[in-house]
């Protein structure tokens, strides 16, 4: 980074600088009609859509390992494709902070066309990157973006006026990580522009040597480059939490996974407190499924089928929060026999907002029968416990009619509202993580539950 006495030296360039890039890395932190993480290849990426045809999309990570790498300039995403160089469409590719920081696989790097900005450490310390290559779409680069690369002596800048620096200092062409020049560093560009104003700067500044500028009408050739990536199959898409039902999941992986799913298990990525799955009115030959609004959701979908070894089917997608099922597929609801629910949130997209618990519910007319409440030891519906300590929350359901008998296809589980505050076990034993405030769900298998405050001191 250079020294304040340096940076007077280049003039105003890197104030007026700084301010641009800093509102222009401001941007994704407003709102945005959706957001969605996708990954696709060897890359994640960081999806603000504003509209059908306006947004950004964000390269967050790069887990590959390949000696040349061209950036993508399009991804598809729940069968929608985002094509940076696309004329009627005006997404904009952005590299995101510190996306190849510390490689030391990659030697050259294509930045095509389409990329509008390369945010701060973007390429910081990338041992044996050789040659870099800038698409003439390029707007601004920050903060030692190109610091810190030993053997990186070859620069190939199409564009000719982006911006450069940010409030993290200059992007380090050419610079180790103290600011002072590499020898031997070539950097092509276009001639009269805020590029090569800047870094004839930089050579004046420069009490180590200096970069060698060579001027070309077309010093980037390469950034022509078309590199379509598709995202992964949709069924492999996975959630946030790397499980199929969880949030951020494809409906695909979903689906796969619930009509998959044999026994009584509940799926990976299936929660409690969002969807509040459980049973409603009950009569011999129907059963009622009751959820709650889940926000982001604009649809659910219902699977069932009778308890045991049985496989899950879908039954039907609604909009609803409650239905009544007399019919699991084609077969009539029997009198005095289980069923099992699952009910899965998703979004405008077919994103995974939430999947439920299996809740499992017995019919009238036989033997069998279900919970109507839940106790707990919990006075007042709340206890405390200290950090790092523990306290032991027993519970007790409640059967309907003491004449019949609950089977436990699942016993009473529990889980934490934020367990970063307190976790709970399979045997409700709490634990303090650290100070405030979070919620204990105890539950029976037919959605019955208490909500317990748990205050960590």
């Amino acid at each position: 980074m250079f020294e304040k006495g340096i940076a007077r030296k280049i003039g105003g360039i890197l104030m007026v600088c700084a301010v641009a890039v800093s509102m222009l890395l401001a941007a994704p932190m407003v709102a945005h009609a959706e957001e969605a993480d996708v990954t696709a290849g060897d890359f994640t990426f960081k999806l603000y859509l504003d509209t059908d045809t306006a947004g950004s999309i964000w390269l967050t990570g790069y887990n590959g390992t390949a000696e040349e790498v061209t950036l993508p300039t399009s991804v598809t995403y729940n069968g929608v494709t985002y094509d940076l160089r696309n004329s009627s469409t005006s997404y904009e590719g952005v590299v995101g902070d510190k996306l190849f920081e510390g490689n030391t696989t990659v030697k050259k790097i294509i930045v095509p066309n389409g990329y509008e900005g390369i945010s701060q450490e973007a390429f910081y310390g990338c041992a044996n990157l050789t040659e870099i290559v800038l698409g003439d779409t390029i707007e601004y680069v920050s903060g030692k973006a190109f610091s810190a690369c030993p053997n990186l002596k070859t620069y190939r800048i199409g564009s000719k006026d982006w911006t450069c620096g940010s409030g993290d200092g200059d992007p380090g062409i050419g610079e180790d990580a103290s600011g002072a020049l590499y020898s031997g560093v070539t950097v092509y560009l276009k001639e009269d522009g805020k590029v090569d104003a800047y870094l004839k700067g930089v050579n004046a500044a420069s009490t180590s040597g200096t970069l060698t500028l060579v001027y070309s009408d077309d010093p980037a050739p390469e950034a022509n480059a078309n590199n379509p990536i598709a995202t992964t199959d949709p069924a492999k898409q996975m959630g946030e939490d790397g499980t199929p039902c969880g949030k951020g999941a494809s409906f695909a992986a979903a689906d796969k996974a619930l009509v998959s799913l044999k026994g009584e298990t509940d799926a990976k990525g299936t929660v409690f407190s969002l969807l509040q799955a459980r049973a409603g009115k009950v009569t011999k030959t129907s059963v009622q499924l009751k959820w709650k609004s889940v926000s982001g959701a604009k649809k659910y979908v219902v699977y069932g089928n009778k308890c045991g070894k049985t496989k899950y089917v879908k039954l039907t997608t609604t909009t609803k929060k409650a239905l009544t099922f007399k019919k699991i597929k084609s077969a009539k609801v029997k009198k005095g026999t289980y069923y099992k629910f699952v009910v899965v949130a998703l979004d405008k997209n077919n994103t995974v907002v939430c999947t439920s618990k299996t809740v499992h519910v017995a019919t009238k007319g036989g033997k069998v029968g279900n919970d109507k409440a839940i106790t707990t030891s919990a006075k007042k519906g709340a206890v405390s416990v200290k950090k790092g300590r523990t306290v032991k929350l027993t519970t007790k359901p409640v059967p309907a009619s003491k004449k019949l008998t609950v089977k436990r296809h699942r016993q009473t589980s529990f889980e934490s509202s934020n367990r970063k505050v307190a976790t709970v076990t399979s045997k409700g034993v709490i634990k303090g993580v650290k100070k405030g405030t979070c919620y204990v769900y105890a539950y029976t298998q037919n959605g019955i539950f208490k909500k317990v405050k748990v205050t960590v001191k």
